[in-house]
């Protein structure tokens, strides 16, 4: 029998019924961590390091050299994606596809300390990367996460909408950290310039597609989207147009 205070877990153990809620904090604090960092994007980013690499080397890189770009590229995106969490979340409470975000909910209170953490995370994956991949890809992994964090999320997103257009760098930033970790000559190949193209041209439409879709949230936001400036007709057709070009 379980004395007062216990329950019993589903393999016969018993558990003190006040470790449950504790618990509970702990794995809702990492679930909303692992939000900050946005790992699809996150994901998407190592890929395309990966794959400049891959696509630079015509084979396989070195595993060293893979867990290098692979997690120092994710490590600097997520902290990029962190940072965007946190200056933006003014603009993510009056939206209702982002106002459940840990910040913009009140599940963290922002303070100093966040945007220093998410400075040391960026830094750690560039450094991370440079360590087995050379300074140079250090630098370009570190180039995509602040176009990501400085010049899309703090300059750009709230000014023009221009803003994905020139954030779509972000993703180029990646192919070439993967082709400067084979060698400053693979950066000038012709096939490496047509990848970082396809990613920078790929944003545009996946992210004006999502801004048509919830345009009246960006309006109630104020933010400067391409369908809340110049219609929905306008934003389909640049759309179009993108697509075409990609």
């Amino acid at each position: 029998m379980n004395g007062p205070g216990q329950q019993t877990g589903q393999i016969g153990s018993a558990v003190p019924a006040q470790a449950l809620p504790k618990r509970r904090q702990v794995l809702d604090v990492a679930t909303a961590l692992l939000a900050l960092a946005k790992l699809r994007i996150g994901l998407a980013i190592s890929l395309s390091a990966l794959a400049g690499a891959l696509l630079a080397l015509g084979h396989w890189p070195s595993l060293a050299m893979t867990l290098a770009l692979t997690l120092g590229a994710l490590l600097a995106a997520s902290g990029a994606a962190a940072c965007n969490h946190y200056y933006e979340r003014d603009l993510d409470a009056q939206m209702k596809r982002t106002s459940r975000r840990p910040f913009a909910s009140g599940t963290f209170v922002p303070s100093f300390w966040w945007p220093l953490s998410f400075a040391v995370v960026m830094l750690g994956g560039s450094l991370l990367v440079a360590s087995q991949a050379g300074l140079l890809a250090g630098l370009m992994v570190l180039a995509g996460a602040l176009t990501y964090a400085l010049v899309y999320t703090v300059w750009l997103k709230r000014r023009t909408h221009w803003n994905i257009v020139i954030g779509g760098l972000a993703g180029s930033w990646a192919v070439w950290a993967g082709a400067a970790a084979v060698g400053t000559e693979a950066l000038w190949r012709i096939e490496i310039q047509l990848f970082a193209l396809i990613l920078f041209l790929w944003t545009p439409s996946h992210f004006w597609s999502l801004a048509i879709a919830v345009r009246e949230d960006y309006r109630r936001a104020g933010v400067p989207m391409l369908p809340v400036v110049r219609g929905l007709h306008t934003a389909a057709v640049w759309t179009l147009i993108n697509a075409l070009i990609l």
